[in-house]
């Protein structure tokens, strides 16, 4: 199903649980169709092959890496002890000060 949109979305279709869940056939059904609009509304980005082509990275784990790094760079420096919220409060504002600084200067300053 390497980037037909529409193969993934007629699997999405067909998707059934395999066991009986209580209660979350409805929310799963949901969760499904909401999957087949974001691919059918952004099928003219999905072109892994392309992509793959041009030794762009796909899928999550490239991310997930950097954010790891990230994260231990800053956060496990000699003598820093977090609670979760803390850590938690700390990567809210470094997120919202990194995202800032990629918005137009307008926009960033009603921010």
């Amino acid at each position: 199903m390497d980037g037909d949109v529409d193969a993934v979305c007629r699997a999405l279709t067909n998707l059934t649980p395999r066991r009986k869940i209580a209660g979350k056939r409805e929310e799963l059904k949901e969760k499904a169709k909401e999957c087949r609009a974001y691919l059918t509304n952004h099928r003219d980005l999905l072109h892994p092959a392309a992509f793959r082509a041009a030794g762009l990275p796909i899928g999550s784990g490239f991310i997930e890496g950097r954010i790891r790094t990230v994260l231990q760079a800053r956060a496990k420096r000699p003598g820093m002890r977090w609670t979760n919220e803390g850590l938690q409060a700390l990567l809210r504002v470094r997120t919202h000060l990194r995202n800032a600084h990629h918005l137009p200067t307008d926009v960033r300053r009603s921010a």
